[in-house]
């Protein structure tokens, strides 16, 4: 086996480990999505946002170039979202559900 072939399996057995963490990263950031529906706390938004902003780069890394952008798209929205807790509306929800469904159905 040449070094170049042993990288290559290396490089397989990577995105094969970070292919089979994908539903438990998406299923965190879905939970974390619906405990803030119930209550909209900052600490959890932000741990929604970062949790959002590690998918996008970490999948682009790997290659899942789709689930990328709709993290992105929706690390974006959160970015703009005020820190307080009177700026959260119903509006806000809708969108944010819209673009989890894009993430959801990306991968």
């Amino acid at each position: 086996m040449s070094e170049n072939d042993n990288i290559q399996d290396k490089l397989l057995a990577l995105h094969a480990a970070y292919t089979k963490t994908l539903p438990d990263k998406i299923g965190h950031i879905e939970s974390l999505w619906q405990t803030l529906q119930s209550n909209w706390e900052q600490n959890v938004l932000d741990d929604f946002h970062r949790e959002v902003h590690s998918l996008c780069g970490s999948s682009a890394l790997y290659g899942y170039h789709l689930l990328s952008a709709a993290a992105r798209e929706l690390e974006i929205y959160l970015k703009d979202i005020p820190n307080n807790k009177t700026a959260h509306t119903a509006e806000m929800d809708k969108h944010i559900s819209q673009l989890l469904e894009k993430l959801v159905t990306a991968r």
